[in-house]
Protein backbone atom coordinates (compact mmCIF):
# COMPACT_ATOMS: atom_id res chain seq x y z
CA UNK A 1 0.00 0.00 0.00
CA UNK A 2 2.93 2.32 0.43
CA UNK A 3 3.04 3.09 -3.26
CA UNK A 4 -0.43 4.65 -3.24
CA UNK A 5 -0.32 6.60 0.00
CA UNK A 6 0.76 9.79 -1.76
CA UNK A 7 -1.09 11.30 -4.68
CA UNK A 8 0.42 14.32 -6.38
CA UNK A 9 -1.62 16.99 -8.04
CA UNK A 10 -0.27 16.78 -11.58
CA UNK A 11 -0.24 13.02 -11.92
CA UNK A 12 -2.34 10.17 -10.59
CA UNK A 13 -0.60 7.15 -9.15
CA UNK A 14 -1.45 3.93 -11.02
CA UNK A 15 -2.21 0.95 -8.83
CA UNK A 16 -3.04 -2.64 -9.48
CA UNK A 17 -6.70 -3.64 -9.43
CA UNK A 18 -6.11 -5.77 -6.34
CA UNK A 19 -4.48 -2.91 -4.50
CA UNK A 20 -7.26 -0.52 -5.39
CA UNK A 21 -10.01 -2.89 -4.37
CA UNK A 22 -8.34 -3.71 -1.08
CA UNK A 23 -7.80 -0.08 -0.34
CA UNK A 24 -11.13 1.29 -1.48
CA UNK A 25 -13.43 -1.48 -0.24
CA UNK A 26 -12.04 -1.71 3.27
CA UNK A 27 -14.72 -0.83 5.81
CA UNK A 28 -12.32 -0.23 8.68
CA UNK A 29 -10.45 2.80 7.46
CA UNK A 30 -7.92 3.10 10.24
CA UNK A 31 -4.71 5.11 10.28
CA UNK A 32 -2.94 2.53 8.13
CA UNK A 33 -5.58 3.02 5.44
CA UNK A 34 -5.26 6.78 5.20
CA UNK A 35 -4.37 8.32 1.87
CA UNK A 36 -2.31 11.47 2.13
CA UNK A 37 -3.08 13.84 -0.73
CA UNK A 38 -0.40 16.41 -1.42
CA UNK A 39 -2.81 19.01 -2.72
CA UNK A 40 -2.49 22.74 -3.12
CA UNK A 41 -2.69 23.30 0.62
CA UNK A 42 -0.89 20.20 1.89
CA UNK A 43 -4.02 18.91 3.66
CA UNK A 44 -4.33 15.23 4.62
CA UNK A 45 -7.25 13.38 3.02
CA UNK A 46 -8.81 10.17 4.31
CA UNK A 47 -9.92 7.34 2.04
CA UNK A 48 -13.45 8.69 2.23
CA UNK A 49 -12.27 11.74 0.31
CA UNK A 50 -10.88 9.80 -2.66
CA UNK A 51 -12.53 7.80 -5.43
CA UNK A 52 -11.36 4.98 -7.70
CA UNK A 53 -12.14 6.08 -11.27
CA UNK A 54 -10.89 4.56 -14.52
CA UNK A 55 -8.11 2.68 -12.73
CA UNK A 56 -6.92 5.73 -10.81
CA UNK A 57 -7.24 6.74 -7.16
CA UNK A 58 -8.50 10.34 -7.41
CA UNK A 59 -9.19 12.98 -4.73
CA UNK A 60 -12.88 13.82 -4.93
CA UNK A 61 -12.42 17.53 -4.36
CA UNK A 62 -10.20 17.78 -7.40
CA UNK A 63 -12.50 16.11 -9.94
CA UNK A 64 -14.93 18.18 -11.99
CA UNK A 65 -18.59 17.16 -12.20
CA UNK A 66 -18.07 16.32 -15.87
CA UNK A 67 -15.86 13.38 -14.95
CA UNK A 68 -18.45 11.75 -12.72
CA UNK A 69 -21.30 12.22 -15.18
CA UNK A 70 -19.47 10.99 -18.31
CA UNK A 71 -18.48 7.59 -19.55
CA UNK A 72 -15.08 8.90 -20.56
CA UNK A 73 -12.47 6.29 -19.85
CA UNK A 74 -9.28 7.61 -18.35
CA UNK A 75 -6.20 5.68 -19.39
CA UNK A 76 -2.49 6.30 -19.25
CA UNK A 77 -2.45 7.05 -22.94
CA UNK A 78 -5.14 9.68 -22.92
CA UNK A 79 -4.27 11.18 -19.53
CA UNK A 80 -2.74 14.26 -21.14
CA UNK A 81 -5.94 14.83 -23.10
CA UNK A 82 -7.96 14.37 -19.91
CA UNK A 83 -5.82 16.91 -18.11
CA UNK A 84 -6.36 19.52 -20.79
CA UNK A 85 -10.09 19.01 -21.14
CA UNK A 86 -11.44 17.85 -17.84
CA UNK A 87 -9.13 18.49 -14.89
CA UNK A 88 -10.80 21.27 -12.95
CA UNK A 89 -10.18 21.97 -9.28
CA UNK A 90 -12.89 22.91 -6.79
CA UNK A 91 -11.63 25.32 -4.09
CA UNK A 92 -13.44 25.20 -0.73
CA UNK A 93 -16.80 24.83 -2.44
CA UNK A 94 -16.68 28.42 -3.69
CA UNK A 95 -15.92 28.10 -7.41
CA UNK A 96 -14.38 25.82 -9.99
CA UNK A 97 -11.02 26.75 -11.49
CA UNK A 98 -8.81 25.25 -14.15
CA UNK A 99 -5.42 23.87 -13.25
CA UNK A 100 -3.73 26.43 -15.44
CA UNK A 101 -4.59 28.99 -12.76
CA UNK A 102 -2.10 27.29 -10.47
CA UNK A 103 1.64 27.65 -10.09
CA UNK A 104 4.25 25.85 -8.04
CA UNK A 105 5.16 27.79 -4.91
CA UNK A 106 8.92 28.30 -4.79
CA UNK A 107 9.09 28.33 -0.99
CA UNK A 108 7.03 25.17 -0.43
CA UNK A 109 7.20 23.07 -3.58
CA UNK A 110 3.38 22.87 -3.48
CA UNK A 111 0.91 24.23 -5.99
CA UNK A 112 -1.19 27.24 -5.05
CA UNK A 113 -3.73 29.35 -6.93
CA UNK A 114 -1.93 32.24 -8.60
CA UNK A 115 -3.94 34.87 -6.73
CA UNK A 116 -2.80 33.30 -3.46
CA UNK A 117 0.86 33.80 -4.31
CA UNK A 118 3.05 36.87 -3.86
CA UNK A 119 5.67 37.79 -6.42
CA UNK A 120 9.08 38.31 -4.86
CA UNK A 121 11.16 41.30 -5.82
CA UNK A 122 14.03 40.80 -8.22
CA UNK A 123 16.41 42.40 -5.76
CA UNK A 124 16.80 39.02 -4.08
CA UNK A 125 14.97 36.50 -6.26
CA UNK A 126 14.14 35.76 -9.86
CA UNK A 127 11.21 37.86 -10.94
CA UNK A 128 9.26 34.81 -12.10
CA UNK A 129 9.51 33.11 -8.72
CA UNK A 130 6.37 32.89 -6.63
CA UNK A 131 5.76 32.13 -2.96
CA UNK A 132 2.60 31.62 -0.92
CA UNK A 133 1.69 34.54 1.31
CA UNK A 134 2.01 32.36 4.41
CA UNK A 135 5.67 31.83 3.59
CA UNK A 136 6.77 35.39 2.90
CA UNK A 137 7.41 38.51 4.97
CA UNK A 138 7.17 42.21 4.19
CA UNK A 139 10.71 43.44 3.60
CA UNK A 140 9.96 47.09 4.31
CA UNK A 141 10.49 48.08 0.68
CA UNK A 142 6.96 47.14 -0.51
CA UNK A 143 8.53 43.81 -1.48
CA UNK A 144 8.47 40.34 -0.03
CA UNK A 145 11.11 37.90 1.09
CA UNK A 146 10.86 34.29 2.16
CA UNK A 147 10.18 33.84 5.86
CA UNK A 148 13.09 31.42 6.06
CA UNK A 149 15.38 34.23 4.90
CA UNK A 150 13.79 37.00 6.97
CA UNK A 151 15.36 38.40 10.14
CA UNK A 152 14.23 40.81 12.82
CA UNK A 153 16.15 44.05 13.11
CA UNK A 154 16.48 45.98 16.39
CA UNK A 155 13.92 48.80 16.67
CA UNK A 156 12.63 48.31 13.12
CA UNK A 157 9.25 46.76 12.53
CA UNK A 158 9.74 45.47 8.97
CA UNK A 159 11.60 42.28 8.09
CA UNK A 160 14.96 42.26 6.34
CA UNK A 161 16.73 39.63 4.27
CA UNK A 162 19.45 37.89 6.26
CA UNK A 163 22.05 38.71 3.60
CA UNK A 164 21.10 42.37 3.34
CA UNK A 165 24.34 44.34 3.08
CA UNK A 166 22.84 47.11 5.27
CA UNK A 167 22.64 44.82 8.31
CA UNK A 168 25.19 43.78 10.89
CA UNK A 169 24.74 41.13 13.56
CA UNK A 170 25.08 42.27 17.18
CA UNK A 171 25.97 39.79 19.88
CA UNK A 172 24.74 42.25 22.49
CA UNK A 173 21.21 42.32 21.06
CA UNK A 174 21.36 38.79 19.59
CA UNK A 175 19.73 40.40 16.55
CA UNK A 176 20.68 42.29 13.45
CA UNK A 177 21.09 46.07 13.55
CA UNK A 178 20.69 48.35 10.56
CA UNK A 179 23.89 50.21 9.74
CA UNK A 180 22.04 53.53 9.94
CA UNK A 181 21.33 52.79 13.62
CA UNK A 182 24.68 51.28 14.67
CA UNK A 183 27.04 52.85 17.18
CA UNK A 184 30.22 51.51 18.76
CA UNK A 185 30.27 52.66 22.42
CA UNK A 186 33.51 53.84 23.93
CA UNK A 187 33.32 51.29 26.76
CA UNK A 188 32.68 48.35 24.35
CA UNK A 189 34.18 49.46 21.03
CA UNK A 190 34.25 46.04 19.33
CA UNK A 191 30.50 45.41 19.62
CA UNK A 192 27.83 47.06 17.44
CA UNK A 193 24.89 48.49 19.43
CA UNK A 194 21.67 50.11 18.40
CA UNK A 195 21.90 53.78 19.23
CA UNK A 196 18.68 53.69 21.27
CA UNK A 197 20.33 51.31 23.75
CA UNK A 198 23.31 53.60 24.35
CA UNK A 199 23.91 57.06 25.73
CA UNK A 200 25.73 59.90 24.02
CA UNK A 201 27.79 62.61 25.63
CA UNK A 202 29.96 65.05 23.67
CA UNK A 203 29.50 62.87 20.55
CA UNK A 204 30.89 59.82 22.37
CA UNK A 205 28.64 56.80 22.95
CA UNK A 206 28.50 54.73 26.17
CA UNK A 207 26.65 51.57 27.14
CA UNK A 208 25.98 52.88 30.66
CA UNK A 209 23.86 55.92 31.39
CA UNK A 210 25.73 56.41 34.65
CA UNK A 211 29.04 56.58 32.79
CA UNK A 212 27.69 58.83 30.04
CA UNK A 213 26.11 61.27 32.46
CA UNK A 214 28.76 61.18 35.15
CA UNK A 215 29.33 64.71 36.38
CA UNK A 216 26.33 66.01 34.41
CA UNK A 217 22.79 67.05 35.26
CA UNK A 218 20.54 64.06 34.70
CA UNK A 219 16.87 63.72 33.89
CA UNK A 220 14.47 63.98 36.85
CA UNK A 221 14.59 60.84 39.04
CA UNK A 222 17.53 59.39 37.06
CA UNK A 223 20.31 60.00 39.55
CA UNK A 224 22.01 56.68 40.37
CA UNK A 225 21.89 55.29 43.89
CA UNK A 226 24.49 56.97 46.06
CA UNK A 227 27.19 55.48 48.24
CA UNK A 228 26.37 54.43 51.79
CA UNK A 229 28.60 55.97 54.41
CA UNK A 230 27.82 53.99 57.54
CA UNK A 231 29.54 53.69 60.89
CA UNK A 232 28.96 50.50 62.83
CA UNK A 233 28.27 51.10 66.50
CA UNK A 234 25.91 48.74 68.31
CA UNK A 235 25.89 51.04 71.33
CA UNK A 236 24.30 53.90 69.36
CA UNK A 237 20.74 53.39 68.13
CA UNK A 238 21.30 56.08 65.50
CA UNK A 239 23.57 53.62 63.65
CA UNK A 240 20.36 51.75 62.73
CA UNK A 241 19.01 54.74 60.78
CA UNK A 242 20.20 56.25 57.51
CA UNK A 243 19.62 59.73 56.12
CA UNK A 244 19.87 61.45 52.77
CA UNK A 245 18.92 64.90 51.52
CA UNK A 246 17.46 66.42 48.36
CA UNK A 247 18.92 69.88 47.88
CA UNK A 248 16.97 72.02 45.40
CA UNK A 249 18.68 74.98 43.73
CA UNK A 250 17.76 77.36 40.93
CA UNK A 251 21.04 76.38 39.23
CA UNK A 252 24.29 74.62 39.99
CA UNK A 253 27.58 75.83 38.58
CA UNK A 254 25.42 78.16 36.45
CA UNK A 255 23.80 75.11 34.80
CA UNK A 256 20.15 74.06 34.71
CA UNK A 257 19.76 71.82 31.65
CA UNK A 258 20.02 68.05 31.38
CA UNK A 259 23.44 67.00 30.09
CA UNK A 260 25.28 70.11 31.26
CA UNK A 261 28.47 69.36 33.13
CA UNK A 262 28.51 70.28 36.82
CA UNK A 263 31.34 68.23 38.27
CA UNK A 264 31.45 65.85 41.21
CA UNK A 265 31.53 66.76 44.89
CA UNK A 266 31.87 64.38 47.85
CA UNK A 267 28.40 65.10 49.28
CA UNK A 268 26.34 64.49 46.15
CA UNK A 269 25.53 61.31 44.26
CA UNK A 270 24.40 63.52 41.39
CA UNK A 271 22.23 66.34 40.14
CA UNK A 272 18.99 66.18 38.17
CA UNK A 273 16.40 68.51 36.72
CA UNK A 274 13.52 69.64 38.93
CA UNK A 275 10.38 71.29 37.58
CA UNK A 276 9.46 73.12 40.78
CA UNK A 277 12.76 74.93 41.25
CA UNK A 278 15.47 74.27 38.68
CA UNK A 279 17.85 71.52 39.68
CA UNK A 280 18.07 69.09 42.58
CA UNK A 281 21.14 67.59 44.22
CA UNK A 282 20.79 64.07 45.66
CA UNK A 283 23.22 63.36 48.46
CA UNK A 284 24.82 60.07 49.28
CA UNK A 285 23.30 58.03 52.13
CA UNK A 286 24.76 58.42 55.62
CA UNK A 287 24.35 56.56 58.85
CA UNK A 288 22.49 58.91 61.19
CA UNK A 289 25.31 58.42 63.68
CA UNK A 290 27.94 59.41 61.10
CA UNK A 291 27.81 63.19 61.56
CA UNK A 292 31.58 63.61 61.27
CA UNK A 293 31.83 62.19 57.76
CA UNK A 294 28.68 64.01 56.66
CA UNK A 295 30.06 67.32 57.95
CA UNK A 296 33.38 66.70 56.23
CA UNK A 297 31.65 66.05 52.91
CA UNK A 298 29.56 69.20 53.32
CA UNK A 299 32.73 71.18 53.99
CA UNK A 300 34.18 70.17 50.63
CA UNK A 301 30.94 70.57 48.64
CA UNK A 302 30.39 74.17 47.65
CA UNK A 303 27.22 73.41 45.72
CA UNK A 304 25.31 73.51 49.01
CA UNK A 305 25.66 77.30 48.81
CA UNK A 306 24.27 77.69 45.27
CA UNK A 307 21.33 80.14 44.78
CA UNK A 308 17.74 79.33 45.76
CA UNK A 309 14.25 80.82 45.75
CA UNK A 310 11.22 80.29 47.96
CA UNK A 311 10.06 77.58 45.51
CA UNK A 312 13.01 75.37 46.43
CA UNK A 313 12.74 72.64 49.05
CA UNK A 314 15.08 70.46 51.05
CA UNK A 315 13.52 67.04 51.53
CA UNK A 316 14.95 64.72 54.16
CA UNK A 317 14.79 60.93 53.71
CA UNK A 318 15.25 58.73 56.77
CA UNK A 319 15.25 54.93 56.71
CA UNK A 320 14.78 52.68 59.73
CA UNK A 321 16.76 49.46 59.28
CA UNK A 322 15.37 48.02 62.55
CA UNK A 323 11.80 47.68 61.19
CA UNK A 324 10.68 49.33 64.44
CA UNK A 325 9.45 52.82 63.65
CA UNK A 326 6.04 53.13 61.99
CA UNK A 327 4.20 56.11 60.61
CA UNK A 328 1.93 56.42 63.64
CA UNK A 329 5.00 56.74 65.89
CA UNK A 330 6.23 59.68 63.82
CA UNK A 331 2.82 61.36 64.07
CA UNK A 332 3.44 62.06 67.76
CA UNK A 333 6.64 64.05 67.19
CA UNK A 334 5.97 66.41 64.25
CA UNK A 335 5.10 69.68 66.03
CA UNK A 336 8.60 71.18 65.87
CA UNK A 337 9.02 70.58 62.12
CA UNK A 338 5.55 72.05 61.48
CA UNK A 339 6.46 75.14 63.51
CA UNK A 340 9.84 75.72 61.87
CA UNK A 341 8.57 75.25 58.31
CA UNK A 342 4.98 76.32 58.80
CA UNK A 343 4.79 78.32 55.56
CA UNK A 344 5.46 75.16 53.56
CA UNK A 345 2.20 73.70 54.89
CA UNK A 346 0.46 75.85 52.28
CA UNK A 347 2.75 74.65 49.49
CA UNK A 348 1.26 72.37 46.83
CA UNK A 349 4.38 70.19 46.89
CA UNK A 350 4.59 69.63 50.63
CA UNK A 351 1.31 70.51 52.34
CA UNK A 352 -0.64 67.27 52.01
CA UNK A 353 -1.74 65.15 54.97
CA UNK A 354 -1.13 67.88 57.54
CA UNK A 355 -2.60 65.75 60.33
CA UNK A 356 -0.20 62.90 59.55
CA UNK A 357 -2.89 60.29 59.00
CA UNK A 358 -1.34 56.80 58.64
CA UNK A 359 -4.05 55.78 56.16
CA UNK A 360 -2.90 58.49 53.77
CA UNK A 361 0.82 57.96 54.23
CA UNK A 362 1.15 55.62 51.23
CA UNK A 363 -2.03 55.56 49.21
CA UNK A 364 -2.81 59.25 49.48
CA UNK A 365 -1.48 62.15 47.47
CA UNK A 366 2.20 62.24 46.62
CA UNK A 367 2.94 65.71 47.99
CA UNK A 368 2.54 65.05 51.70
CA UNK A 369 4.37 66.78 54.51
CA UNK A 370 5.74 63.37 55.49
CA UNK A 371 5.41 60.45 53.14
CA UNK A 372 6.05 56.77 53.79
CA UNK A 373 7.79 54.59 51.20
CA UNK A 374 8.56 50.88 51.20
CA UNK A 375 12.06 50.12 49.90
CA UNK A 376 12.05 46.32 50.19
CA UNK A 377 12.84 43.74 52.85
CA UNK A 378 10.20 45.30 55.08
CA UNK A 379 12.17 48.52 55.44
CA UNK A 380 10.37 51.84 55.48
CA UNK A 381 11.69 55.17 54.32
CA UNK A 382 10.13 58.35 55.62
CA UNK A 383 10.40 61.36 53.33
CA UNK A 384 10.05 64.62 55.25
CA UNK A 385 9.07 67.04 52.47
CA UNK A 386 8.30 70.03 54.67
CA UNK A 387 11.77 71.62 55.15
CA UNK A 388 12.37 74.58 52.87
CA UNK A 389 15.38 75.51 50.76
CA UNK A 390 18.92 74.77 51.87
CA UNK A 391 20.73 78.09 51.87
CA UNK A 392 24.17 76.79 52.82
CA UNK A 393 26.12 73.85 54.16
CA UNK A 394 25.90 74.91 57.81
CA UNK A 395 22.11 74.84 57.63
CA UNK A 396 22.26 71.32 56.17
CA UNK A 397 24.42 70.17 59.08
CA UNK A 398 21.92 71.62 61.57
CA UNK A 399 19.15 69.65 59.88
CA UNK A 400 21.23 66.51 60.21
CA UNK A 401 21.56 67.15 63.95
CA UNK A 402 17.84 67.94 64.31
CA UNK A 403 17.07 64.65 62.55
CA UNK A 404 19.30 62.82 65.02
CA UNK A 405 17.36 64.21 67.97
CA UNK A 406 14.03 63.60 66.26
CA UNK A 407 14.73 59.94 65.55
CA UNK A 408 16.07 59.30 69.06
CA UNK A 409 12.78 60.56 70.45
CA UNK A 410 10.67 58.58 67.99
CA UNK A 411 12.60 55.37 68.62
CA UNK A 412 12.21 55.75 72.40
CA UNK A 413 8.48 56.29 71.90
CA UNK A 414 8.18 53.29 69.56
CA UNK A 415 9.98 51.02 72.05
CA UNK A 416 7.90 52.34 74.96
CA UNK A 417 10.76 54.09 76.71
CA UNK A 418 8.79 56.74 78.60
CA UNK A 419 11.77 58.26 80.40
CA UNK A 420 11.24 61.57 78.61
CA UNK A 421 7.91 61.98 80.39
CA UNK A 422 9.57 62.22 83.83
CA UNK A 423 11.90 65.08 82.94
CA UNK A 424 11.58 68.28 84.98
CA UNK A 425 12.38 71.78 83.74
CA UNK A 426 13.00 74.95 85.72
CA UNK A 427 11.02 77.12 83.34
CA UNK A 428 9.76 80.40 84.75
CA UNK A 429 6.78 80.05 82.46
CA UNK A 430 5.66 76.48 81.81
CA UNK A 431 6.48 75.34 78.31
CA UNK A 432 8.95 78.11 77.47
CA UNK A 433 12.61 77.25 78.23
CA UNK A 434 14.48 79.88 80.20
CA UNK A 435 17.30 79.70 77.65
CA UNK A 436 14.97 80.88 74.88
CA UNK A 437 15.03 84.53 76.07
CA UNK A 438 17.27 86.88 78.02
CA UNK A 439 14.88 89.51 79.39
CA UNK A 440 11.36 88.54 80.47
CA UNK A 441 10.17 92.16 80.29
CA UNK A 442 11.08 92.28 76.59
CA UNK A 443 9.43 88.92 75.93
CA UNK A 444 6.23 89.66 77.82
CA UNK A 445 3.92 89.13 74.85
CA UNK A 446 5.40 85.75 73.92
CA UNK A 447 5.36 84.58 77.54
CA UNK A 448 1.73 85.69 77.93
CA UNK A 449 0.71 83.81 74.81
CA UNK A 450 2.27 80.54 75.86
CA UNK A 451 0.98 80.87 79.42
CA UNK A 452 -2.53 81.21 77.99
CA UNK A 453 -2.02 78.19 75.73
CA UNK A 454 -0.47 75.66 78.12
CA UNK A 455 -3.62 74.75 80.08
CA UNK A 456 -5.08 73.50 76.79
CA UNK A 457 -2.08 71.35 75.91
CA UNK A 458 -2.54 67.74 77.10
CA UNK A 459 0.18 66.55 79.45
CA UNK A 460 1.35 63.79 77.08
CA UNK A 461 1.89 66.33 74.30
CA UNK A 462 3.61 68.76 76.65
CA UNK A 463 6.02 66.06 77.86
CA UNK A 464 6.95 65.03 74.31
CA UNK A 465 7.33 68.49 72.81
CA UNK A 466 9.17 69.99 75.79
CA UNK A 467 11.66 67.11 75.69
CA UNK A 468 12.13 67.48 71.92
CA UNK A 469 12.69 71.22 72.27
CA UNK A 470 15.24 70.69 75.04
CA UNK A 471 17.15 68.07 73.07
CA UNK A 472 17.19 70.41 70.05
CA UNK A 473 18.45 73.38 72.07
CA UNK A 474 21.79 73.88 70.32
CA UNK A 475 20.32 73.74 66.81
CA UNK A 476 17.41 76.02 67.72
CA UNK A 477 19.66 78.65 69.28
CA UNK A 478 21.93 78.56 66.26
CA UNK A 479 19.05 78.66 63.78
CA UNK A 480 17.37 81.65 65.48
CA UNK A 481 20.46 83.51 66.56
CA UNK A 482 19.68 87.20 67.08
CA UNK A 483 15.95 86.43 66.63
CA UNK A 484 14.68 85.82 70.16
CA UNK A 485 11.05 86.58 69.31
CA UNK A 486 11.21 84.22 66.33
CA UNK A 487 12.56 81.39 68.49
CA UNK A 488 9.91 81.87 71.16
CA UNK A 489 7.19 81.94 68.51
CA UNK A 490 8.44 78.65 67.04
CA UNK A 491 8.38 77.05 70.48
CA UNK A 492 4.81 78.22 71.08
CA UNK A 493 3.74 76.93 67.66
CA UNK A 494 5.39 73.56 68.33
CA UNK A 495 2.80 72.83 71.03
CA UNK A 496 -0.06 74.29 69.00
CA UNK A 497 0.70 72.24 65.87
CA UNK A 498 1.12 69.02 67.83
CA UNK A 499 -2.26 69.57 69.51
CA UNK A 500 -3.77 70.19 66.07
CA UNK A 501 -2.20 67.00 64.66
CA UNK A 502 -3.55 64.83 67.46
CA UNK A 503 -6.90 66.58 67.85
CA UNK A 504 -9.91 64.46 66.94
CA UNK A 505 -11.37 65.26 63.52
CA UNK A 506 -13.97 68.04 63.55
CA UNK A 507 -13.40 68.72 67.25
CA UNK A 508 -13.07 72.45 67.76
CA UNK A 509 -9.75 73.70 69.09
CA UNK A 510 -9.50 76.50 71.67
CA UNK A 511 -8.84 79.89 70.10
CA UNK A 512 -5.47 80.19 71.83
CA UNK A 513 -4.40 77.03 69.94
CA UNK A 514 -6.08 77.61 66.58
CA UNK A 515 -5.47 81.34 66.15
CA UNK A 516 -1.65 81.14 65.82
CA UNK A 517 -1.73 78.27 63.29
CA UNK A 518 -4.89 78.75 61.19
CA UNK A 519 -3.14 80.91 58.62
CA UNK A 520 -0.80 78.01 57.78
CA UNK A 521 -3.44 75.27 57.43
Amino acid sequence: MSNITTIELEKLTVATEAQLNKFYNTDNHDEANTAIITDAYGFEKSVKDVICHGGYLLPKAKISPEVFSSNYSITTENYADYKLKYEWIKLSGLRIRHISDFKVCFSTGLMFPCDKLRKLDGLFYDEDTYAHKNYVSDSGYDDYILTQDAVDVVSRYEKYHSSDEDLIYSEHHDQYVHLNDVVYPDDDPDTPYHEDSCYCRDDIWYTSQDVAEEGCIREYHCTPAGNHYLKDDDTDILSKFTIGFEVEKTSVNDCTEQGEHVGDEPLFAGWETDSSCGVEGITHVYGLNNLDEFSNHVKYSSYTDEPTTSRCGGHINICDTTHTVKYWHIKSWCGLWWAMYRRRLRNDYSGGNKKVCPYESRGGQRYQAIREKSIGNGKLLFELRLPNRVRDGEQLIRRFKLSQTWMKCIYAFATEDWSYSTKKYADAVRGMPNWAYDDASKAERELTNIAEMMPHVPLTIYNRMRFLIEESKAELLESYENNEAGLMHVIQLTYAFQVYIENEPYKRLPDCISSPINQYL
